[in-house]
């Protein structure tokens, strides 16, 4: 793996800790993530002057 620079501005960060997954499973921490991220892309998407911008969607990955 590699470090990353993306262009644009963080609209949603939505972090699953170890904590999550002990607390919903590993697939339920994912899901409810990209919830929270799935709102706001659509908070955004709604917004007028969107109509042509892209979004990133990334998955990283922080070692302790």
């Amino acid at each position: 793996m590699s470090q990353t620079t993306i262009n644009g501005v963080c609209a949603k960060h939505a972090i699953i800790t170890p904590t999550c997954r002990e607390n919903r499973t590993p697939c339920a921490a994912f899901e409810e993530a990209i919830s929270r991220v799935f709102d706001e892309y659509m908070e955004i998407f709604n917004q007028p002057g969107n109509e042509n911008v892209n979004y990133h969607l990334v998955l990283t990955v922080e070692r302790p």
